[in-house]
């Protein structure tokens, strides 16, 4: 296609704003009622309103009044003309009047209307972007409202401009490696907040998805970034600052995440955490159709997720979860096919069973997809124990407790705790003075955000967890580090006890922190690291 001349494009663009060739002037304006007679409609005449002493006037008068807003804006018709039919609509009128003799005007006002006087930079950039061609904005918030001024004012083009202007950013913000969990990709203006969640706080701007299709070009690539930016449940479960920046996303961008094939995760049951952990902050935020939706997209439902379950539990208190148990029965069981071990069998098993359940319940539910969300490996968590913890334990140690003394580690971030396959592992040190050998201890509880009244299965919940772990446990000499002992194996542990993960071989004499622990401290602290690994292929949760 022939671009046209751009000695001519770059001419036009000049004159935006300048008074050159200028033969018209664009107005913008809001509507205001005032207190009043004269021509009022009778909506207007019946409207009750304020008088000046504060008291409320039956059937005062009121009237509508145009207040200008803003600078008049130079303008020039053989540009909006062919740029705006709005305009064009508005030049013609204003000809034929002219021609057919009727009110003469010293010149053209074109008057553009407002809701409110803030819209009124957009709409002056949406005539810019008419003239132009570039969409000139700051912020994802300030290319929608352009977008909202170009629609209204329908600048031909301008709408795909400014979609093309928020795609191209979000894809950047999709494709950027360095920007996985991290403030890179931050929205302009220097707030730095990341892209993609400054798009999701406009969803007041978001145009219908049913009356303007061509923005779900936008949100495709909106969703794409999303996943990219939290990259996987157990990254934001574990990671303060992406906690903090899911409990703050509305009810839109949510779904958008757990729907994401892109999104990942260890198993389903940290999504499921994941969902169940914005909720407890965001249910207030929710009505029952946006929960239904956000809860159908976990897939091949953990058994955790029948707690919350509304079916057959009338008056529970924020009970938001829409299956009955009959049917997360029915899903467990189909579920449990994939632990087969032959390939047939388990084909042969899943088609018997959801033969069995097509008539009653919706298997094209997410509910029912097989799908495995992209797998986070090989996850490193930094650990370490205060010397002075250490010291505060062995002297009150000093009889020698039965069993040791268990001091819990602190992971990078300051958590005691981390969220792996929809569950809470905490890690403590065990021994007791003057002991040859101390061991490591990991426990497994039901996490909070599933803990609240009338709960059942985070009150009762028994059953075993396997988690595939490397261990690290760092010696220090001479300021150089080695990983002095470690254990790769996959734990099992029963909820709410602990598994001794392994021991570490003490020298014999050892009692205190200078014997015992010497080679272990390093600036004050004994470190470490584990390492969780892709779960075993037979996990009960």
């Amino acid at each position: 296609m022939f671009p046209g001349n751009p000695v001519i494009a770059i001419a036009i663009a000049e004159l935006f704003g300048s008074g050159k060739d200028s033969d018209c002037s664009i107005i913008f304006y809001v509507e205001e009622r005032v207190p009043g007679g004269g021509e009022a409609s009778e909506e207007a005449e019946s409207a009750p309103s304020m008088p000046a002493d504060g008291a409320q006037g039956p059937n005062r008068k009121t009237r509508k009044v145009e207040r200008n807003v803003g600078s008049p804006l130079p303008g020039h018709q053989h540009v909006l003309r062919y740029a705006s039919e709005r305009f064009r609509a508005k030049i013609d009128r204003w000809t034929g009047e002219q021609r057919d003799g009727g009110k003469k005007e010293p010149s053209l006002e074109l008057r553009v209307s407002l809701n409110s006087e803030d819209e009124e930079p957009a709409a002056r950039a949406a005539i810019g972007l008419a003239y132009t061609g570039r969409v000139q904005a700051g912020s994802m918030r300030e290319a929608l409202e352009v977008r909202r001024q170009t629609a209204y004012l329908q600048v031909e083009g301008g709408v795909e401009a400014c979609d093309e202007f928020m795609r191209s950013r979000l894809h950047a913000a999709s494709s950027d490696c360095s920007s996985s969990g991290d403030e890179s990709g931050v929205e302009g203006g220097g707030t730095g907040q990341p892209l993609v969640l400054a798009f999701f706080s406009c969803t007041d701007l978001f145009p219908s998805p049913t009356e303007e299709p061509s923005f779900g070009v936008v949100l495709t690539w909106a969703k794409l970034a999303l996943a990219h930016h939290f990259r996987d449940a157990p990254a934001v479960l574990n990671t303060r600052r992406l906690r903090t920046q899911l409990l703050a996303l509305p009810a839109v961008a949510m779904e958008a995440l757990l729907g994401s094939d892109a999104f990942g995760t260890d198993t389903e049951a940290s999504v499921l955490l994941l969902l169940a952990t914005w909720m407890k902050a965001n249910f207030q935020n929710t009505d029952a159709p946006t929960r239904a939706r956000l809860c159908r997209l976990v897939r091949l439902l953990p058994a955790l997720a029948t707690d919350f379950s509304t079916g057959g539990r009338k008056g529970l208190p924020r009970a938001w979860f829409p299956i009955r148990f009959t049917e997360a029965a029915f899903i467990a069981n189909l579920s449990s096919t994939s632990h087969l071990t032959s390939p047939t069998n388990r084909a042969d098993a899943r088609v018997k069973l959801a033969a069995a359940g097509s008539d009653v319940y919706d298997l094209s539910s997410p509910w029912y997809n097989f799908a495995a969300r992209p797998q986070c490996v090989d996850t490193t968590y930094k650990w370490s124990i205060n010397e002075q913890e250490l010291e505060k334990v062995l002297e009150a140690d000093a009889g020698g407790a039965p069993g040791g003394q268990h001091v819990p580690v602190t992971f990078q971030g300051g958590s005691s705790s981390i969220a792996a396959q929809g569950l809470m592992w905490e890690l403590r040190v065990l021994y007791g003075r003057g002991a040859s050998t101390a061991g490591l201890l990991l426990t497994c509880n039901v996490p909070a955000a599933y803990k609240r009244a009338g709960a059942r299965a985070a009150k009762k919940l028994a059953g075993v967890a396997d988690l595939n772990v490397l261990l690290l446990l760092h010696w220090w000499q001479d300021g150089s580090r080695e990983d002095r002992w470690s254990h790769s194996n996959t734990v099992t542990v029963v909820l709410g006890t602990g598994s001794l993960v392994g021991a570490i071989v003490l020298p014999p004499e050892a009692a205190g922190i200078d014997g015992m622990w010497s080679g272990y401290l390093h600036e004050g602290k004994i470190s470490g690291s584990l390492m969780l690994m892709p779960p075993p292929p037979q996990s009960p949760l």
